[in-house]
């Protein structure tokens, strides 16, 4: 396991251990921990031991992370995904994380909101892992370096408008990702 990822994964077990803190003060005293096929909640715990089995929960894709790194790489393509499949893990469990607790304190988080999260973390691992590609003649590195930038602001663009009104994030993504597109054709070199 190299020191950049566990590095990631540690950084990654803080920020779910400060999210749980953090927001340990604003959880109602009884915690809604079961539902019902009709949505209603049928069990309840304390704040405590719902702040306890979040955080637990929230370990869960960090520890399928560490197995996945201890098992060994290799190989050159397996070291590279591994490094992405460890950032991937990584925004999950914080994602995952902050949805379980605006939910639990009876905000309504919704799986809309958790898919713009998701799509987010996907397309900041995808512009990351961009200029690491091979160079090729009608894919220079400094077009890469473009492509990858342009994809991690727009991920950073849909993780930020999960949170906002639906009809906004919506028009913000469709205008970002057309924005996205447009730089990227602008910047590509043309073939003949």
């Amino acid at each position: 396991m190299k020191k950049s990822q566990l590095s990631v994964l540690i950084f990654s077990l803080l920020s779910n251990i400060a999210i749980v803190m953090g927001s340990y003060r604003y959880l109602p005293e009884r915690v809604a921990m079961h539902f019902n096929g009709a949505g209603n909640p049928d069990r309840y715990s304390d704040k405590l031991t719902a702040s306890v089995l979040i955080g637990l929960l929230s370990m869960l894709p960090l520890l399928i992370a560490c197995v996945f790194l201890l098992v060994g790489n290799k190989r050159e393509n397996k070291r590279k995904a591994n490094k992405s499949f460890t950032l991937c893990m990584s925004l999950l469990s914080i994602g995952l994380t902050s949805i379980v607790m605006i939910s639990a304190m009876n905000e309504h988080a919704t799986s809309g909101q958790f898919l713009f999260v998701v799509i987010g973390a996907f397309l900041i691992i995808t512009g990351n892992d961009i200029p690491t590609f091979r160079n090729t003649a009608g894919n220079p590195y400094k077009q890469r370096r473009v492509q990858g930038f342009t994809y991690c602001l727009l991920g950073l663009i849909f993780i930020v408008s999960a949170f906002l009104p639906l009809v906004v994030a919506i028009f913000l993504c469709f205008f970002s990702f057309s924005g996205s597109l447009v730089v990227i054709a602008l910047y590509t070199p043309k073939t003949r």
